[in-house]
């Protein structure tokens, strides 16, 4: 995993004047889906770097990386999700989203016994300490169900890479079948209240968006 940055004036003009991307994780070693929180913690930067078997998070001064900095990650699958859709906990997804609640981290999943598919869920982390997990979705919020889900590089996989909040709206953006870029909806309050209550959230698609 590296890391890089661009200044924000850049970035909205398109000048893409990056960084030299920096190591975080060690050399040799495959890392995926480690993401930053949009803001710091008790004035830290937030690196959650692994949600398997717990959830790691890495605080830092700085963001700026040496080889002698790296974040050494541990990521192991055990019995503690045996029998639930996300027995195989694969990684999260878009930065955690700060609501009152909590923070909102989406994560994908796949049952051990059907590993063929995979599938979205939710959890909601205390604002102060994000290695606590206060809500978890007992069920998928989002599976592969429609044709664009199940018909491309990669059948039967769906996987949030991004998610906003306009207005009170939620957004999440995800992958289909590793070949379509698609939105899911809701009220966002509506979504964090059913999470709470142990219910499955209900989400509208709007249905492939661009094929890549």
């Amino acid at each position: 995993v590296a890391l890089t940055a661009i200044k924000v004036d850049d970035f909205i003009k398109r000048k893409w004047k990056c960084k030299t991307p920096a190591l975080i994780s060690p050399e040799g070693e495959i890392h995926k889906n480690w993401v930053i929180f949009p803001e710091k913690i008790d004035g830290k930067y937030a690196v959650l770097h692994s949600i398997s078997p717990k959830i790691s998070i890495e605080y830092r001064d700085s963001l700026d990386f040496s080889k002698e900095e790296v974040i050494k990650s541990y990521y192991k699958n055990d019995d503690s999700r045996k029998g639930c859709w996300d027995s195989l906990v694969r990684g999260a997804g878009p930065p955690p989203i700060r609501t009152k609640h909590g923070w909102l981290l989406f994560y994908h999943g796949m049952d051990k016994l059907k590993p063929s598919a995979y599938k979205l869920g939710a959890m909601l982390l205390d604002l102060n300490d994000p290695s606590k997990i206060l809500y978890r979705s007992k069920a998928p919020i989002l599976e592969p169900s429609e044709d664009y889900e199940n018909n491309g590089f990669k059948a039967g996989v769906v996987y949030a890479s991004g998610a906003i909040v306009k207005g009170d709206e939620l957004y999440i953006y995800y992958g289909g079948s590793d070949s379509y870029i698609c939105v899911a909806y809701c009220n966002l309050e509506e979504f964090l209240q059913d999470l709470m209550r142990e219910e499955k959230p209900s989400l509208f698609k709007k249905g492939t968006k661009k094929r890549l």
